[in-house]
């Protein structure tokens, strides 16, 4: 394979299995890290969490946090000059998303009217009981900057006038593996990768090929934004809805499956157009 290779990657129920672990995925981290190719974490997660995931697996490269609120990219990352974003914490932080306390206000209003509580509304226990999360760990997941996880305390059906009253705000919802989301109009994992990509790509070698594996409804633009969509299935079993022009389904789900799919995606690079069909 010529050029640069960038793979993104979702966490929950795709590179980690149910209880946060990826041993799994071991062989194609190894492969990865051999490589020297850039895994680039692509989470709803927030900044904070995603820090200390990547010092587990061992990542050294830009990650994007809380569905795309926010682009990340390590200070000297490759060399690459970089203008865009405040420094915090070593890193250019591109901050894509609107205000935390916007999205506190309309859940604290229509969104409370309709049933809906967020990670702002519950404490450290009740987060780690819903997420199968440390205490420690969940303390990092209720500390938002772009974007709030929520639940309805209803009928379902309030999610989809929920997403209307959002609309009318500027704002937007989305869907993952526990929680709903609520975000900025116009955020998601896809924008954000495309404006990563656009701001490293002119420093890397041509031609630029980008891999991304999903397993949810907010992965979606993830995989929409990227060469070789990979769409791995939902822990309770079955797949989101995608028709996607050359989507690779994965028949295993979480670290076992995300394994699979990257091993055999880069088999195909190495071969080429000759090389196996996916």
């Amino acid at each position: 394979m010529g050029g640069s290779l960038l793979v993104f990657t979702d966490l929950d129920g795709t590179l980690l299995d149910a209880d946060y672990g990826f041993a799994e995925a071991a062989p194609a981290l190894a492969e990865i890290r051999r490589r020297g190719i850039p895994l680039i974490p692509c989470s709803s997660k927030t900044r904070d969490e995603v820090e200390r995931l990547r010092r587990r697996l061992g990542l050294a490269d830009p990650f994007i946090v809380e569905n795309g609120a926010a682009c990340c990219i390590p200070e000297g990352w490759r060399g690459i000059p970089l203008a865009e974003g405040r420094r915090e914490g070593g890193c250019r932080v591109i901050r894509c998303g609107v205000a935390y306390e916007r999205l506190r206000r309309f859940l604290a209003g229509p969104g409370r009217a309709l049933g809906a509580r967020g990670f702002g509304d519950a404490g450290v226990a009740e987060i780690a009981r819903r997420t199968g999360l440390p205490a420690e760990e969940a303390a990092l997941a209720r500390r938002r900057e772009a974007s709030e996880p929520f639940w309805f305390e209803g009928p379902e059906r309030s999610a989809e006038l929920a997403a209307a009253a959002a609309a009318r705000r500027g704002l937007a919802v989305t869907r993952g593996g526990r929680f709903y989301h609520l975000l900025g109009a116009g955020v998601d994992k896809g924008a954000a990768v495309r404006r990563l990509v656009a701001l490293i790509a002119p420093h890397l070698p041509a031609p630029l090929h980008t891999i991304g594996l999903g397993d949810g409804e907010n992965d979606l633009p993830l995989l929409a934004a990227v060469d070789r969509p990979v769409l791995l299935p939902r822990p309770e079993g079955g797949f989101v809805p995608c028709d996607l022009p050359g989507l690779l389904r994965e028949r295993q789900g979480g670290a076992r499956g995300w394994n699979a799919a990257v091993l055999r995606l880069l088999a195909a690079l190495d071969a080429g157009p000759a090389g196996p069909r996916l």
